[in-house]
């Protein structure tokens, strides 16, 4: 959706939920679709939610971080896990079904069945980077100051899975501190093309508040 966003929030993030309904439609075999409708009906009330608590207490385009703000970054990350964990089992591929590929191909192709269910687990992605950008804007903060609390919070957990690898015992327990840790250096990567992806489904959105601040701003012709 490239068109002109003009004041629309709410039309933008619908036409971007909708747009990946019949995707994901094609590639659910069970309750998958479920898990997108209430997976985008919560993200987008989490959205009004924190619209509605931010209070605009003075005039200007933007303002200084406040802790409240870290609100908005722990359950970014939360729905992010969500979504990572909402249709399946991502530690696997192979406990996936197929069945759910078979709408596109009945060939056997690994390699396009692995891209299709790919894009099955990324779809819930694309609306949580949506909402964020959001979120961002409607709390008059910077684009990048959500993603740096997000970061932060990233990182501490990357060091704190640091500290668990371990190098004796079974392999078992030697595989899985490494994995953990390799999942969460992957997982800031991640974050920072939701960020990016965020950036490019929104576009530059004019929320009616800010509008409206601009519109003071300038000076009023006699």
């Amino acid at each position: 959706y490239r068109g002109s966003s003009h004041d629309d929030y709410l039309a933008r993030l619908l036409v971007i939920c909708l747009a990946f309904t019949p995707l994901m439609t094609l590639l659910s075999i069970s309750y998958e679709l479920l898990f997108y409708v209430f997976f985008c009906s919560t993200v987008l009330l989490w959205m009004e939610i924190e619209r509605s608590l931010y209070k605009h207490s003075r005039y200007s385009v933007v303002r200084a971080l406040k802790p409240s703000d870290g609100r908005a970054a722990v359950l970014f990350l939360f729905f992010v896990n969500v979504a990572f964990f909402g249709t399946g089992n991502v530690a696997s591929l192979s406990s996936f079904s197929l069945e759910s590929v078979y709408r596109f191909t009945t060939v056997f192709n690994p390699f396009l069945m692995g891209a299709l269910l790919i894009l099955k687990i990324l779809i819930p992605f694309f609306v949580i980077s949506s909402v964020l950008g959001i979120i961002s804007s409607s709390l008059d903060l910077q684009p990048f100051t959500l993603f740096l609390i997000v970061m932060s919070i990233t990182d501490i957990q990357t060091i704190n899975f640091f500290y668990f690898v371990t190098d004796y015992g079974s392999w078992l327990e030697i595989g899985t501190s490494i994995s953990h840790f390799c999942i969460s250096e992957l997982f800031i990567i991640f974050t920072i093309i939701l960020f990016l992806l965020s950036r490019t489904l929104v576009g530059h959105l004019a929320l009616p508040k800010l509008k409206r601040i601009v519109d003071r701003m300038k000076p009023k012709s006699k």
